[in-house]
C-alpha cells in the first residue's frame, strides 16, 4: 500500500502513473478520478495533499510537539484521546486526508471524504480550575476570524460549536476532555471544515451545509497553518482568563443573537429569544417562563426564521 500512496502523491504533484489494478482500486476508494494520457494515468482534478513539513514551518515558535498527517484514520479526535497521557500530548496536531469514523457533537457522523476538506485535532492541556463550557465558542470565534482573513464573507457562529456560511454549516468543532491529572485537564480540540463537498458525499448530511468551493484566497495547507497559528495564540489567553472576557465579543459572531430560536432538550422543545451567553458560555434564552440558562451538553439549537 505504501508504494501506491507514493504513486498517488506523485500524481498530486503532476506526475503520471502506470495503470495497475492496485492503483485503480486505491484511486477508486479515495474517490479520485483520472484519465489517460499517453497510456498513463493522470489525475483529472488538482489535488493538494497535506504537507506536515510546510505546516510546521508556517506555524511560528516551537509549541507544536508533533505534526502528523494520516492517509486514512478512524477519527483524529479518537486518535489523540487515546494518547492523552503521552508526554507529547500538549501541542500534538493530528490531521487526516480521510476519516472512516469522523464524528461531531452528540455522536453525529462527520462526512469525511478523501483529500477535499480539513480534518484536524489538537491536543492541549488547560488548568483544571478553568471552566471549559466556553472553549468551543472561543475556538469557533477564532475559526471564523481565520476564515474571514482567508477571504470568506458572511461567516458566523451558531452556539455552541458550528461555523456557518450562507445559513449552511461550514465547519464543526468537537471538544473532548481526558481525565484531569496534576492540576491539568487534557482537551482534544477537533475541527472539521468543508472545503469541497460533492453532492454524493453531502447526500448523507441531515442538515443545511455549505463549503468554501472557489471562495478561499489561500491553499489548504496554508489555511491549516493559519488556523493552528491563531489557535496557539488564543488558547493561552483562555487558559489565563476562562470565557468571561469573551462574552461581549460573542455577540458579534452569534448568527442567532436576538432572534427567535428553538432548542431541543431530550424529547422536549423550548422556544424563546436568544439573549447571548453568560460569563461561562452557557446559552441565555428569554422564554414564556422567563429567563433560562442552558449548557452545551444539554441541547441543540435551531433558528425559527
Amino acid at each position: 500500500m505504501s508504494d501506491v500512496i507514493s504513486t498517488i502523491k506523485g500524481m498530486a504533484n503532476g506526475l503520471s502513473a502506470e495503470p495497475t489494478t492496485e492503483l485503480a482500486d486505491a484511486l477508486a476508494e479515495a474517490g479520485l478520478t483520472t484519465h489517460q494520457s499517453g497510456g498513463r494515468l493522470v489525475l483529472s482534478e488538482p489535488l493538494e495533499l497535506l504537507d506536515t513539513d510546510l505546516i510546521r514551518r508556517s506555524v511560528p515558535g516551537d509549541i507544536l510537539s508533533r505534526v502528523e498527517a494520516h492517509w486514512s484514520i478512524d477519527s483524529t479526535n479518537s486518535y489523540l484521546m487515546d494518547r492523552a497521557s503521552s508526554a507529547d500530548f500538549h501541542g500534538w496536531l493530528c490531521l487526516a486526508e480521510r476519516q472512516i469514523q469522523g464524528r461531531g457533537r452528540r455522536g453525529r457522523q462527520w462526512i469525511s471524504p478523501f483529500g477535499k476538506n480539513i480534518y484536524m485535532s489538537l491536543g492541549w492541556n488547560l488548568p483544571s480550575r478553568i471552566g471549559l463550557e466556553g472553549l468551543s465558542l472561543v475556538v469557533g470565534m477564532q475559526l471564523a476570524r481565520t476564515l474571514r482573513s482567508a477571504g470568506l464573507k458572511d461567516i458566523g457562529v451558531k452556539w455552541p460549536n458550528d461555523v456557518m456560511l450562507d445559513r449552511g454549516k461550514l465547519a464543526g468543532i468537537l471538544i473532548e476532555m481526558a481525565t484531569p491529572r496534576q492540576g491539568l485537564i487534557g482537551v482534544v480540540i477537533g475541527i472539521g471544515i468543508n472545503l469541497q463537498l460533492d453532492e454524493k458525499d453531502a447526500g448523507e448530511i441531515d442538515q443545511a451545509w455549505s463549503d468554501t468551493r472557489g471562495a478561499l484566497g489561500i491553499a489548504r495547507n496554508k489555511l491549516v497553518a493559519n488556523l493552528v497559528s491563531d489557535l496557539l495564540e488564543e488558547l493561552p489567553r483562555f487558559a489565563d482568563t476562562g470565557f468571561a472576557p469573551y462574552q461581549d465579543s460573542w455577540k458579534k459572531f452569534d448568527l442567532y443573537y436576538g432572534r427567535e430560536v428553538r432548542i431541543q432538550l431530550g424529547e422536549n422543545f423550548i422556544e424563546g429569544v436568544n439573549q447571548g451567553v453568560d460569563s461561562r458560555g452557557n446559552l441565555l434564552l428569554e422564554t414564556e417562563k422567563g429567563h433560562q440558562i442552558f449548557n452545551a451538553g444539554e441541547v441543540s439549537l435551531r433558528a425559527l426564521s
